[in-house]
């Protein structure tokens, strides 16, 4: 709250995304519960969504399922993604229709988030 109102308008989201990833990282239970009071954007919920994609599938999953529908596919296949690059192996299939998409679709746009991913590092 502190930081969005010392924040001009123009860079209030990106201000926003860097504190609430840093909090997330460190106080995942704590940023959870303030933003639940203060409403999750599609933004914030994607930040959970692959923060938590490291460690809880299923809390990084209700978080991805909040993104509005037009947006859900791909916060769906990047949280997947994140989850592959940390090792787990989880059934893309059960995931295909919160994303609206068919197995075959998910598991490509999976694929490219990964890509993605990987090659930002």
């Amino acid at each position: 709250d502190w930081l969005l109102k010392r924040t001009p308008p123009d860079q209030r989201d990106e201000a926003s995304r860097l504190c609430l990833y840093q909090w997330a990282e460190h106080s995942p239970d704590e940023a959870a519960a303030w933003l639940e009071s203060a409403g999750p954007t599609d933004m914030s919920a994607e930040i959970f969504a692959t923060r938590f994609a490291r460690s809880d599938l299923d809390k990084a999953m209700t978080w991805a399922r909040r993104v509005s529908p037009e947006k859900r596919p791909d916060a769906i296949s990047s949280t997947l993604a994140q989850a592959l690059i940390a090792g787990q192996k989880p059934d893309l299939s059960r995931y295909a229709a919160d994303a609206g998409l068919s197995d075959e679709e998910l598991s490509t746009r999976v694929e490219a988030a990964r890509q993605q991913i990987n090659s930002r590092f």
